[in-house]
């Protein structure tokens, strides 16, 4: 506002307009600087009754959006990370079961090749105790 009045005077001292009609344009900024100052106070309700109003709001839209959330997880992802779960338990009790079998065969597996050699022992030591001429290929001694 006090650019507009610099030129108004600026307009006075070059003889473009009189000094009536600078009177009559710095009451006319006079009246619109009062009428800006109108404008920004408005009617209703008051800045702080504004602020509470979009606190409560903010408030009931976090809680709106918990209870979804919880009724989402509820409803969508829960079963599914518990379906997953069975899932994940079932495959692994199959592979130990599996692994378990495996282990199982192998050990017997040992233990019928211990027999078998014991078993295949040729008839240069007849059983007994081998000794340098043995002729088995398996003989460990």
């Amino acid at each position: 506002m006090k650019e507009e009045r610099m030129q108004i005077l600026r307009m006075v001292e070059a003889g473009k307009i009189t000094a009536a009609d600078a009177a009559k344009l710095f009451e006319a900024l006079k009246s619109d600087s009062v009428g800006s100052n109108k404008e920004w106070k408005q009617e209703g309700p008051s800045f702080d009754e504004r602020v509470k109003e979009f606190s409560k709001n903010a408030e009931s839209f976090a809680k709106d959006l918990g209870s979804k959330a919880s009724t989402l997880y509820k409803d969508g992802v829960q079963p599914k990370v518990k379906k997953a779960t069975r899932v994940v338990v079932e495959k692994t009790a199959h592979v130990v079961e599996e692994l378990s079998r495996s282990l199982n065969d192998t050990v017997k597996g040992f233990e019928n090749a211990e027999v078998e050699d014991d078993e295949e022992c040729c008839c240069c030591c007849d059983g007994e105790e081998h000794d340098d001429d043995c002729c088995c290929e398996d003989c460990e001694e």
